[in-house]
Order: structure tokens, then sequence, then C-alpha cells
């Protein structure tokens, strides 16, 4: 078959930001995320890690809550995010993971939650906020984001907010820029399925736009959660050791001081089965979403291509040979994700032909049609013949050039015979010997005044002619290997095509 290369590139190149929102993103947190990071935090189930797999038991500071802390360094860096833990005393740690923004740097955002506990499990206070903060790094870390966020873990909260105090001194007395810190303590629980939750603010004005923050994403976000604004809030929570320094900071968290306090606060019954799933997965969801919100999420920029193509296109080192939507993940100058898309269309072209009752037909569904007559490598246009199916008019090669969508190409030449060869008295002459070792002698069964003879071989290829006039007998000999040979005899009586075999003394 010849294929036309045509190679139609029809290319409709735009650009886009890829509608990557808060509400988007907010979309990806995942229930079953946190239920598995609750329960293995908790010490309900075991955790890998490190190679190894353990059970944190406990999180209490003063009897050495490292292996928790180790839990969380190693979820953090598996996100590929910067991981420091800052031991401001001895038996007290915060876990700290860094993804620096693109544009803005040195604006920080902090989603927090204190890790440390009073009791075994302790899993609303605070494994629940806890695993918010992961499911945060899980989701922002495959996105870029213009300022810098920082995903914190603080020790010894329930010792006097020690591990954030540390912090927030630590940050003013070097003059860190914080944008907004939200912290979390106690998600889980709605013992009256009222789904009020408590947002603790101050008269800080910075504090009272974050509140309104929140309030805004209730709304949009449609979380069907009832806030309820304390303020002044209580000062009993980490949020508190940035208000001290005028940080912008708020606490959301369950109804506890509210109304609705867990009654299993600071025991050891406090498990995830006293938990409102469907309301913790709202809360968290709230929680992500003021941090994307703040942090300002950088869309995706996707350029486009729709690309018409004759049987395959090449990008890169793939070749596609069927239409298909390729979406190529790059990276821009920022370091973000650059998506290039192709809306790839190719066409192609069965060009199989076959017999039919009149002569031959092709099989593909094509744009044009022309019958050809194959002559040797020449192609010799049959005239008015342009419908699918097409009536031979004689016995010879034929093929099919197919036109679609601009795409060209042609058929293999195929031997129609419309007289039976091996019945010798339909034929205008008769040939022997057949099967022959070289030649061929032709008896004309009428002397005509012209006569031509072809030869060729089983490729089609023209390997012989004579040119024969008012002669009955003729020889032509069959140059080359052994095999078929396919003679035909022109007349004006008529054309005949025997089929001969060459073969070997």
């Amino acid at each position: 078959m010849k294929k036309l290369q045509l190679l139609l590139l029809l290319n409709i190149t735009f650009l886009s930001a890829f509608s990557q929102t808060t509400h988007t993103l907010v979309n990806e947190v995942s229930l079953d995320s946190l239920i598995n990071t609750v329960r293995e935090f908790s010490g309900e189930d075991s955790a890998t890690f490190n190679d190894t797999t353990v059970r944190i038991v406990h999180r209490v500071s003063k009897k050495n809550n490292n292996l928790a802390a180790d839990y969380l360094v190693h979820r953090l860096k598996a996100y590929g995010l910067q991981v420091e833990t800052i031991d401001y005393r001895n038996g007290g740690r915060n876990v700290i993971g860094t993804m620096v923004g693109k544009t803005n740097p040195d604006s920080v955002v902090i989603i927090s939650a204190h890790y440390d506990a009073v009791a075994n499990y302790c899993a609303d206070d605070n494994a629940s906020g806890s695993a918010t903060v992961i499911e945060a790094a899980r989701i922002m870390t495959q996105y870029c984001f213009r300022n810098t966020v920082k995903f914190v873990f603080w020790d010894e909260e329930e010792r006097g907010l020690i591990g954030s105090r540390y912090y927030a001194d630590s940050a003013f007395a070097r003059g860190e820029r914080i944008k907004s810190v939200l912290n979390m303590d106690m998600m889980g629980y709605d013992g009256d399925s009222n789904k009020v939750f408590d947002i603790h603010t101050n008269s800080n004005p910075e504090n009272q736009a974050l509140k309104d923050t929140v309030l805004y994403l209730v709304d949009t976000l449609q979380l069907d959660l009832v806030p309820k604004v304390i303020n002044p809030g209580t000062t009993r929570s980490d949020h508190a050791s940035f208000w001290r320094h005028r940080y912008p900071a708020v606490f959301c968290g369950e109804s506890f001081i509210g109304g609705d306090p867990n009654p299993a606060y600071h025991t050891s019954k406090d498990r995830i089965s006293l938990f409102d799933l469907g309301y913790y997965h709202k809360l968290a969801k709230l929680a992500i979403g003021l941090t994307i919100e703040m942090t300002g999420v950088i869309p995706t920029v996707v350029e486009r291509d729709t690309i018409t193509a004759c049987f395959a296109y090449t990008y890169k080192d793939t070749v596609f040979n069927t239409s298909t939507v390729y979406a190529d993940h790059l990276t821009n100058a920022l370091g973000c994700d650059s998506i290039y898309e192709m809306d790839l269309r190719i066409t192609t072209i069965n060009d199989s032909i076959e017999r039919n009752t009149i002569g031959l037909n092709a099989l593909d569904t094509a744009s044009t049609y022309q019958w050809v007559r194959c002559s040797g490598t020449s192609r010799i246009p049959m005239y008015n013949q342009k419908n699918k199916a097409f009536r031979v008019p004689l016995d010879d090669f034929y093929a099919v050039i197919l036109d679609k969508n601009g795409c060209i190409d042609t058929s293999d030449c195929v031997l129609v015979t419309l007289t039976d060869i091996e019945k010798l008295h339909l034929a205008v002459a008769k040939l022997y010997p057949n099967p022959t070792s070289d030649m061929v002698t032709i008896e004309l069964f009428d002397v005509v005044d012209e006569a031509t003879i072809y030869v060729r071989n089983s490729t089609n290829q023209l390997v012989g002619q004579t040119q024969c006039y008012n002669q009955k007998v003729n020889k032509v000999a069959l140059p080359g290997a052994n095999g078929v040979y396919f003679i035909q005899v022109m007349t004006s009586m008529g054309t005949s095509t025997y089929r001969v075999i060459k073969t070997a003394d």
C-alpha cells in the first residue's frame, strides 16, 4: 500500500488556567484518608514507617512521645516536604513541614494542631486535628501556591501551650511574616448532631477578617455546618500563643466550649468510635479550605492543541496510531505543573479491496475513490470510476486510491481475471507448456494484425513485453526466479491473463 503522508496538522492552540480553586481542591479531602490517619495516630491500628511496624500506644509528652513525632516526620517527608524537628527543650519537640511559596516565599500561612495527649488513644484530642494537617499536606503538595505554607504539629499543648509558645516567640523575635495561623483542636465529636462548631477569635481586626473568611467558606463550600463565633475566644489552645504577638490566628473546632463537650475528654475512652464522621469530614474540609484560601493556589497553565494527522503521529518518542486525548505534564519556570494537552485526531484508512460479483469493492468508507489500472509502477486512472464498487472491464491488475479527510492511501494492485484461465476455450490463445522451466509458447486462436504480450512476476512487476504482428505462434521467456508469473495477451479479439508456473528443469 502507498500512503501519502500529508500529515495534516490542524493546530488550534490556546492557553488556559485550569480551574484549580479552593472549591476543587477541597473536594479532594478524603474521609477514608482522615480515618486511616486517626486510627494509626491514636493507636487503634498499627502503623508502618522506617521499615518497622509499630503501634503508637500514647502521645503523652512526659512519657516520651517521640514515636508519635517520628510518625509525623515520616508522613510529611512522604509528600516531599522540607521537614524539621525543633527540640526546644528536653521532652519537647515540634514537627514542621514547609512548602515554600512560589511568588511570596516570605509570607507564611500556618495550619497546625497539637499532637501530644494526656492518655492513651485521645482520638478527638487531638488525633483529629493532627490527621487534618496530614490530609492538608497530602493535597496541597500536589499543587503550587503563592505563599509559603507550614504544616505544624505542636508538642506540650496539654502542659500549657509550651511548643506553640516557643515557636511564636521565636518567630516574632526573628521577624517572621505570618499571614495567618489556623489552630485545630478536637474536631470529631458532635454529640447532639446539631452541626455546630466553634470559631474562636478576638477583637484584632486581622482576626476578625480571618473569622469572616471562615464564615465565607462555610457558605461558598456548602458544608452544611453551623458556625458559632466566640469572641473573645478561649486562650486554652495553641492559637493563643500567636495572639500574644498580634499574629492573625483563629481556632476552629467542635462545640466543646460552645455547649457540646466530648464526655471522653482527657481519658482513654476518647476513641474514634465517638466521632460523627460526616461532621468531622466537613470540619476538615473547612480547615483545609481556609489554608488553601490564605495560601493562594497558582492555577496550572494548560496548553491545548487539536492536531489532525494522517495514519500516525509522533510526539517525542511516542507514536500514536489512533485518535486520543493525551496530556503531557511539564514544569514551568516557577517549578509548577504545566500541562500540554493534545486532542489528537488521526485518520486511518483500510486500503483493502475484495472481489464481488461485478469486480472489486473498497472496504473503507472514504470521501472519494479513484480506481486505477496498474501498469508496472504506473497507476492509470479508470475514466469515471469513482465509486466504492468498481465494475472490472477486462482482465488486468487494479487498485483504488482513497481520499479521506485529506489523507490519501492507495491499495495494493489486485489481479482480476474475468475469464476462467483454466478453461482455455474461453480465452484468445492457448499457452504451453505450463509449468515450464523457461520459455512459454503462446498460440493465438486467430491470426490478428497485432498482439501485445505482457509478462509480470508475482509482485506485478513488468518483466517482459512483446509486440507481435500477424503471428499465430509466439514464444516468450520468463526471466527471473522460479515461481508464479502472469502473462497477459491483448488483441483486437479480447484480452486474457494466464497464470504460469516456472519451475526448475
